[in-house]
C-alpha cells in the first residue's frame, strides 16, 4: 500500500470526503487527491502535517512492506 492509499483508508475511516477534508486541513481537495492517488508526491513536511491532522504517526505512512504494515496494525490494537 502507498502513502497515498494509506493516507485514503485512513480518510475514508474518518468519514472525511475529500473536500470536507481539504477544508479540514486548509488544503485543496485536489491536492489532497493527487497525494492519494500517487500523482503528486509530498514532502516531508507535508506528511507530518497531513499526519498531525489525521491523529496517525509517520511511521505507518512509511512502511514500505505489506510485512510492516501488518505489524504496525498489531502493535495499534495493543
Amino acid at each position: 500500500m502507498t502513502q497515498g492509499e494509506r493516507i485514503r483508508e485512513v480518510r475514508k475511516t474518518l468519514g472525511l470526503t475529500l473536500e470536507k477534508f481539504g477544508e479540514k486541513i486548509g488544503m485543496k481537495k485536489n491536492s489532497v487527491s493527487q497525494i492519494e492517488n500517487g500523482i503528486a508526491r509530498p514532502s516531508i513536511d507535508t506528511l507530518l502535517f497531513l499526519c498531525k491532522k489525521l491523529g496517525i504517526p509517520l511511521s505507518y505512512l512509511m512502511c514500505e512492506s505489506k510485512k510492516e504494515e501488518i505489524q504496525y496494525k498489531r502493535m495499534q490494537t495493543i
